[in-house]
């Protein structure tokens, strides 16, 4: 798994949908899961910077000229994929169609 990357944006995305829950066991168990795959992933983390900026202002750009709205984490990860020339693994590949972006859906047969 040494070229799989997370992005920063997935994380806080995680950590947004882990504080949703409410306290007790579910979450904890949760939590330590996802604490354990943040250790995993060290050093494989992929942070949204200042280069990636104008790849964002693109997307979001031609997205809203075309009456395709992308939500800013949406396009904040496609422009982190598209700097560093990584293929995106999401479920919700409609969402980041017609990017120039590689997609694949890891829930789909090959």
């Amino acid at each position: 798994m040494e070229g799989v990357f997370l992005t920063s944006i997935t994380i806080a995305e995680i950590h947004f949908g882990l504080n949703l829950l409410d306290p007790g066991r579910r979450r904890d168990s949760l939590t330590r899961i996802f604490t354990d795959i943040e250790e995993e992933f060290a050093g494989r983390i992929l942070s949204f910077s200042v280069r990636m900026a104008p790849i964002y202002g693109r997307i979001a750009a031609q997205r809203q000229k075309a009456g395709r709205h992308i939500e800013t984490k949406d396009a904040m990860i496609a422009a982190i994929c598209l700097f560093h020339g990584a293929t995106l693994a999401t479920r919700n590949v409609k969402d980041f169609e017609g990017l120039d972006l590689a997609l694949v859906n890891p829930f789909e047969e090959a």
